[in-house]
């Protein structure tokens, strides 16, 4: 009787799906800087019994790096090795071996096959390491690059943080709203447009004050030294009523005044009987 047996899936299958979830992940980490999803999709991988914690930690280790990952069959331990995103293979636009041997004439004669197969050997080598050169620095200076300028933003953050603490008298989470709330923006909005109280009164200390300003000034002390004005630089009018006395402008609203006074004290009957009442 034969025997039926369920086959279970080959180790090559399941290292396959594994190293296709592991190079989601990577894209999602690395491409996507989203590395709460990349770690999740690595813990389900775990819980799942496809990698291990250890593997796990390399992982971690080897993102950090800037390197892609896969799970090696026969060794079952995580490999790396440079990652390049789409837009760095975009810029690598250098022939591959297989591409140099295609663009060969064919020939049918042994001898020259085997010339071919020489040339096609040696430009492949000459390709491959100018490449793979090309490729080196090209990935290093990305990722400098990339690392120098986060280092000089934290950097320069901090020393604007530390100069607003320091100026403006105000706690480190006081800084930050000020920052968040466009108060940087509003200092260099003032710069540029300048103080146009402060460009005034320099201008004054430079040439002096303007010529209106100093015929009112002078009009002012003639005013204080014939006694019109007070020592608080108000006008007396008991000296200007005085030199009033003949007549004038002065005289005429004077004495309109007096009688408008005059003609208020004198209480109308009615309301003469309202006050005896209360």
């Amino acid at each position: 009787m034969a025997m039926t047996t369920t086959a279970s899936p080959s180790t090559s299958a399941v290292v396959g799906a594994t190293n296709a979830e592991l190079h989601e992940a990577t894209v999602l980490a690395l491409d996507k800087e989203n590395l709460k999803d990349a770690s999740a999709a690595i813990k389900k991988l775990v819980k799942e019994k496809s990698l291990t914690p250890a593997h796990q930690r390399q992982i971690v280790s080897a993102w950090a790096k800037g390197n892609t990952v896969w799970l090696d069959e026969k060794t079952n331990s995580i490999k790396e090795k440079k990652y390049y995103t789409v837009e760095d293979l975009e810029k690598l636009q250098v022939a591959t071996s297989d591409q140099v041997a295609a663009e060969l004439p064919s020939t049918d004669s042994a001898g020259d096959s085997g010339i071919a197969k020489n040339s096609a050997s040696s430009s492949s080598t000459g390709n491959s390491k100018a490449r793979q050169q090309f490729e080196d620095e090209l990935l290093l200076d990305k990722h400098e690059l990339t690392k120098e300028q986060k280092r000089r933003r934290r950097e320069e953050k901090e020393k604007v943080i530390v100069d607003i603490m320091k100026r403006l008298k105000k706690s480190r989470k006081e800084a930050l709203e000020y920052i968040e709330q466009g108060g940087l923006d509003a200092e260099k909005m003032q710069a540029e447009m300048g103080a146009p109280t402060d460009k005034y009164w320099d201008e004054i200390q430079e040439k002096g004050p303007p010529e209106w300003f100093q015929k009112a000034f002078e009009e002012y002390e003639k005013k204080k030294e014939a006694g019109e004005l007070d020592e608080n630089g108000d006008p007396v009018w008991g000296e200007i009523l005085q030199k009033t006395e003949g007549g004038g402008p002065l005289a005429g609203e004077q004495e309109a005044q007096n009688n408008d006074v005059e003609s208020a004290s004198v209480k109308p009957a009615a309301v003469e009987d309202l006050d005896a009442l209360s």
